[in-house]
């Protein structure tokens, strides 16, 4: 079953992002997502920003609609939000990490 995310995002088990309705395939986040030793000690961040994607992440998981990150951070796009899940599920995937569920 597909999680539920903030606002108007919700994620789905194939790794596909649906937004009012449309399906996004995630994108090549390596287009909106660099790290740089000289930005932020080399997290990852958002390409032209000093925003932090596990920054954006958080905002999310803290219950923040993708309408209030991008009314408070008008520099980032949707398409950046998407990036920081792209990014995320890639490292997830690699991880191959299994949690308990006792």
């Amino acid at each position: 079953m597909p999680g539920r995310l903030p606002g108007r995002l919700q994620l789905g088990w194939d790794g596909i992002v649906l937004k009012a309705g449309i399906v996004y395939f995630i994108m090549n986040w390596h287009e909106r997502i660099v790290a740089d030793p000289g930005i932020l000690a080399g997290k990852p961040v958002i390409r032209g920003t000093r925003m932090a994607v596990e920054f954006v992440l958080d905002l999310l998981a803290n219950g923040w609609s993708e309408e209030e990150i991008l009314k408070n951070y008008p520099r980032l796009t949707a398409e950046d939000i998407l990036a920081c899940f792209g990014w995320k599920i890639s490292i997830v995937s690699r991880s191959h990490a299994r949690l308990s569920c006792d």
